[in-house]
């Protein structure tokens, strides 16, 4: 039994590790599997526990059959999670199993438990995070008909849109709150994230995926701290200066512009291509261009090293499903 549960849990961190470094391409969460593997190298070097394998019987083990385990389901991160929990639940039978001849080996077990627990959070938080900035789409209150929200969120879906803000300026709390959580529950079973704008408290009762700050909203340290870790925080900046404060404060992605006169802000002024491309270089967070953008310049901001595009009044202007079409290239 303990030679079959090592096993288990060795065989179970080197994927852990694995989808860290290649999947996940998260340095810190890689840093703190390789750290346990190391540790669990060299407890076996230092034990008696490599002998074990001499009482290894693989030929009539009943759990050999290929088809004892139920099979992964889902993608890469159900896989990665399910082998966090073989892995802890290793980490349980080998403590316990160790309790009466080896105490020493069983509290390092435990150990290595209670690291996994932080671990899967920390996979848990990152799975969260994730978003793809490429089509970033502005959903102003003007444009918004509540009747017509689900309708409108399933052609944005179908159509290749990637990431959704909210803005809302004119509405009531009640009203803003109630729109986020048709919108937010129209996208759970789609890969879109659903930033809201300036209000965290607004995003933490929907249970949007984050929220986007202006520079004259809360601070991104102190909305990191109302809303955790697994929050998106997006930021708008307009110089590097900006930028900078914003990525070492803790924000997961930028916002510039405008990059071009823009009816739906028309008082922001243009900051033009040339300090998207000054920002792009300095910063390593993903940076969106925002402002004025439609399928004719869309390709400009991409070339000068934005992630993503954010649009508003081109794609709810007139016909939406043409609009898209023509800035996704996707046809549904």
């Amino acid at each position: 039994m303990a030679d079959v549960n090592l096993n288990r849990l060795a065989e179970s961190l080197k994927l852990t590790e694995d989808a860290a470094r290649f999947i996940f391409e998260d340095r810190s969460i890689l840093k703190k599997v390789r750290r346990i593997r190391n540790d669990l190298k060299k407890i076996k070097i230092a034990s008696d526990i490599r002998d074990l394998i001499r009482y290894r019987n693989s030929i009539t083990d009943p759990g050999r059959p290929g088809n004892f385990d139920r099979p992964s389901l889902g993608d890469a991160e159900e896989m990665v999670l399910a082998n966090i929990n073989r892995a802890k639940e290793s980490c349980r039978t080998l403590e316990e199993l160790f309790k009466i001849e080896n105490q020493v080996l069983s509290l390092f077990f435990k150990a290595v438990r209670f690291q996994l627990y932080d671990i899967e959070k920390d996979f848990f938080i990152h799975i969260k995070k994730r978003f793809d900035p490429s089509i970033y789409a502005v959903m102003d209150d003007k444009y918004i008909k509540i009747a017509r929200l689900k309708e409108t969120t399933r052609i944005l879906v179908r159509y290749g849109v990637t990431m959704i803000q909210l803005r809302i300026k004119t509405w009531s709390d009640r009203r803003f709150i109630n729109c986020a959580r048709v919108l937010r529950n129209s996208l759970i079973d789609t890969p879109i994230s659903l930033i809201i704008n300036n209000r965290p408290d607004i995003a933490l009762l929907s249970r949007a995926n984050g929220v986007h700050l202006g520079q004259d909203d809360l601070p991104i340290k102190t909305t990191r701290k109302l809303l955790g870790k697994s929050y998106i925080i997006g930021a708008s900046v307009h110089t590097p200066i900006q930028a900078i404060d914003a990525e070492n404060q803790g924000a997961d992605y930028l916002g510039i512009g405008a990059l071009y006169p823009s009816r739906t802000k028309p008082e922001s002024p243009v900051c033009g291509l040339s300090m998207l491309k000054k920002i792009c270089r300095i910063v390593k967070i993903p940076v969106i261009g925002i402002g004025g953008i439609t399928s004719s310049n869309q390709r400009q901001v991409i070339n000068c090293g934005a992630a993503g595009v954010a649009v508003g009044e081109y794609i709810f202007t007139g016909n939406i499903k043409k609009n898209l079409e023509r800035l996704t290239q996707k046809r549904a």
